[in-house]
Protein backbone atom coordinates (compact mmCIF):
# COMPACT_ATOMS: atom_id res chain seq x y z
CA UNK A 1 0.00 0.00 0.00
CA UNK A 2 1.29 3.62 -0.60
CA UNK A 3 3.08 5.18 1.69
CA UNK A 4 0.93 8.28 0.77
CA UNK A 5 -1.97 6.95 3.17
CA UNK A 6 0.08 7.65 6.59
CA UNK A 7 0.71 11.22 7.96
CA UNK A 8 4.45 12.06 6.86
CA UNK A 9 4.64 8.96 4.68
CA UNK A 10 5.68 6.73 7.90
CA UNK A 11 3.21 3.54 8.06
CA UNK A 12 3.69 1.27 11.34
CA UNK A 13 6.43 -0.73 12.13
CA UNK A 14 6.63 -4.28 10.50
CA UNK A 15 3.86 -3.56 7.74
CA UNK A 16 5.69 -3.76 4.80
CA UNK A 17 4.58 -5.94 2.48
CA UNK A 18 7.07 -8.01 -0.20
CA UNK A 19 5.19 -7.94 -4.01
CA UNK A 20 6.70 -8.12 -7.12
CA UNK A 21 7.66 -5.21 -9.28
CA UNK A 22 4.52 -5.39 -12.11
CA UNK A 23 2.23 -6.29 -9.01
CA UNK A 24 3.42 -3.23 -7.33
CA UNK A 25 3.29 -0.76 -10.35
CA UNK A 26 -0.50 -2.08 -11.63
CA UNK A 27 -1.73 -0.67 -8.65
CA UNK A 28 0.03 2.59 -8.38
CA UNK A 29 -2.65 4.71 -9.98
CA UNK A 30 -5.29 3.15 -7.73
CA UNK A 31 -3.14 3.78 -4.75
CA UNK A 32 -2.73 7.40 -5.67
CA UNK A 33 -6.49 7.76 -6.00
CA UNK A 34 -6.86 5.63 -2.34
CA UNK A 35 -4.34 7.67 -0.59
CA UNK A 36 -5.99 10.93 -2.04
CA UNK A 37 -9.31 9.86 -0.48
CA UNK A 38 -7.70 8.28 2.69
CA UNK A 39 -6.12 11.91 3.13
CA UNK A 40 -9.43 13.72 3.86
CA UNK A 41 -10.03 13.79 7.20
CA UNK A 42 -12.43 15.73 8.56
CA UNK A 43 -11.71 15.10 12.40
CA UNK A 44 -7.87 15.85 12.88
CA UNK A 45 -6.10 18.61 10.60
CA UNK A 46 -2.15 18.29 10.38
CA UNK A 47 0.04 21.35 9.14
CA UNK A 48 1.73 18.79 6.65
CA UNK A 49 -1.56 17.57 5.69
CA UNK A 50 -2.49 20.30 3.48
CA UNK A 51 1.06 19.79 1.38
CA UNK A 52 0.83 16.28 1.14
CA UNK A 53 -2.99 16.23 -0.09
CA UNK A 54 -1.88 18.80 -2.89
CA UNK A 55 0.78 16.56 -4.27
CA UNK A 56 -1.91 13.35 -4.16
CA UNK A 57 -4.12 15.72 -6.19
CA UNK A 58 -1.60 16.23 -8.61
CA UNK A 59 -0.58 12.68 -9.06
CA UNK A 60 -4.37 12.05 -9.32
CA UNK A 61 -5.31 14.88 -11.78
CA UNK A 62 -2.14 13.63 -14.02
CA UNK A 63 -2.50 10.02 -14.14
CA UNK A 64 -6.26 9.46 -13.92
CA UNK A 65 -7.73 12.72 -15.66
CA UNK A 66 -11.36 11.83 -16.39
CA UNK A 67 -11.66 10.83 -12.79
CA UNK A 68 -10.08 13.60 -11.00
CA UNK A 69 -12.58 15.84 -13.29
CA UNK A 70 -15.48 13.79 -11.94
CA UNK A 71 -14.36 15.26 -7.98
CA UNK A 72 -16.38 18.11 -8.91
CA UNK A 73 -20.03 18.37 -8.73
CA UNK A 74 -22.50 19.85 -10.87
CA UNK A 75 -23.96 23.20 -9.24
CA UNK A 76 -27.19 20.48 -9.84
CA UNK A 77 -25.57 17.82 -7.16
CA UNK A 78 -24.61 20.53 -4.95
CA UNK A 79 -27.92 22.07 -4.66
CA UNK A 80 -29.33 18.06 -4.40
CA UNK A 81 -26.80 17.27 -1.83
CA UNK A 82 -27.75 20.66 0.66
CA UNK A 83 -31.32 19.30 -0.10
CA UNK A 84 -30.86 15.67 1.20
CA UNK A 85 -28.98 16.78 4.05
CA UNK A 86 -31.28 19.71 4.90
CA UNK A 87 -28.49 22.36 5.32
CA UNK A 88 -28.85 25.64 3.35
CA UNK A 89 -25.85 27.71 1.40
CA UNK A 90 -24.85 30.72 3.71
CA UNK A 91 -25.33 34.16 2.51
CA UNK A 92 -22.82 35.35 -0.16
CA UNK A 93 -21.97 31.81 -1.07
CA UNK A 94 -22.62 29.52 -4.30
CA UNK A 95 -22.64 25.60 -4.78
CA UNK A 96 -18.91 25.99 -5.76
CA UNK A 97 -18.14 27.48 -1.99
CA UNK A 98 -19.29 23.65 -1.10
CA UNK A 99 -16.17 21.59 0.18
CA UNK A 100 -17.49 17.92 -1.19
CA UNK A 101 -16.42 15.86 -3.96
CA UNK A 102 -18.40 13.53 -6.61
CA UNK A 103 -17.46 9.97 -6.07
CA UNK A 104 -20.19 8.86 -8.35
CA UNK A 105 -17.21 8.10 -11.25
CA UNK A 106 -17.95 3.95 -11.45
CA UNK A 107 -13.97 3.52 -11.73
CA UNK A 108 -13.33 5.36 -8.46
CA UNK A 109 -14.89 1.90 -6.60
CA UNK A 110 -13.54 -0.56 -9.16
CA UNK A 111 -9.85 1.35 -8.05
CA UNK A 112 -10.65 1.31 -4.62
CA UNK A 113 -11.68 -2.35 -4.78
CA UNK A 114 -7.98 -3.53 -5.61
CA UNK A 115 -6.48 -1.58 -3.32
CA UNK A 116 -8.70 -3.25 -0.37
CA UNK A 117 -8.12 -6.72 -1.76
CA UNK A 118 -4.35 -5.77 -1.69
CA UNK A 119 -4.47 -4.62 1.36
CA UNK A 120 -6.77 -7.31 3.09
CA UNK A 121 -4.47 -9.92 1.37
CA UNK A 122 -1.62 -8.82 2.31
CA UNK A 123 -2.76 -8.39 6.42
CA UNK A 124 -4.10 -11.72 6.23
CA UNK A 125 -0.88 -13.42 4.98
CA UNK A 126 0.89 -11.22 7.41
CA UNK A 127 -1.18 -12.25 10.38
CA UNK A 128 -1.69 -16.13 9.41
CA UNK A 129 1.27 -16.56 8.01
CA UNK A 130 -0.20 -18.40 4.61
CA UNK A 131 -2.01 -16.66 1.40
CA UNK A 132 -5.79 -16.80 1.24
CA UNK A 133 -6.94 -20.14 0.16
CA UNK A 134 -8.71 -20.32 -2.92
CA UNK A 135 -12.12 -20.79 -1.39
CA UNK A 136 -11.34 -17.66 0.77
CA UNK A 137 -13.08 -13.96 -0.17
CA UNK A 138 -12.41 -10.39 0.70
CA UNK A 139 -15.16 -8.14 1.70
CA UNK A 140 -15.47 -4.62 2.58
CA UNK A 141 -17.73 -1.75 2.36
CA UNK A 142 -16.45 1.78 1.92
CA UNK A 143 -17.80 5.07 2.27
CA UNK A 144 -17.11 8.74 2.77
CA UNK A 145 -18.48 10.75 5.69
CA UNK A 146 -21.24 12.42 3.33
CA UNK A 147 -22.67 8.97 3.70
CA UNK A 148 -22.91 8.58 7.64
CA UNK A 149 -26.35 10.67 8.36
CA UNK A 150 -27.93 8.14 5.61
CA UNK A 151 -27.22 5.14 7.31
CA UNK A 152 -30.27 2.89 7.57
CA UNK A 153 -28.77 1.18 10.81
CA UNK A 154 -28.84 3.42 13.90
CA UNK A 155 -25.91 1.42 16.05
CA UNK A 156 -23.70 2.46 13.05
CA UNK A 157 -24.48 5.82 13.19
CA UNK A 158 -24.14 6.61 16.24
CA UNK A 159 -20.66 5.09 16.02
CA UNK A 160 -19.73 7.01 13.09
CA UNK A 161 -20.57 10.19 15.44
CA UNK A 162 -18.47 9.06 18.13
CA UNK A 163 -15.79 8.71 15.79
CA UNK A 164 -15.88 12.17 14.29
CA UNK A 165 -16.22 13.46 17.81
CA UNK A 166 -13.59 11.82 18.99
CA UNK A 167 -15.33 9.48 21.54
CA UNK A 168 -15.51 5.86 20.61
CA UNK A 169 -17.43 2.84 21.33
CA UNK A 170 -17.58 0.29 19.31
CA UNK A 171 -21.25 -1.01 17.23
CA UNK A 172 -23.07 -3.76 18.93
CA UNK A 173 -23.74 -6.12 15.64
CA UNK A 174 -27.76 -6.84 15.45
CA UNK A 175 -28.41 -10.32 15.08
Amino acid sequence: MSRSVFDERKWPEGYVFPTCLLCNQSTADDEALFALLCRFNPVEYKPDAGEQTRKLMLAVAERLPEIYQSFFPTANNVKGWLRKTGKTLPPGQTTKDVPILSLEHPEINVRIKKCAAKLFLSLHYMHMGRILPSEGAVIFRWFSNANIQWTKRPELHAFYQSVLTNSFEAPVESP
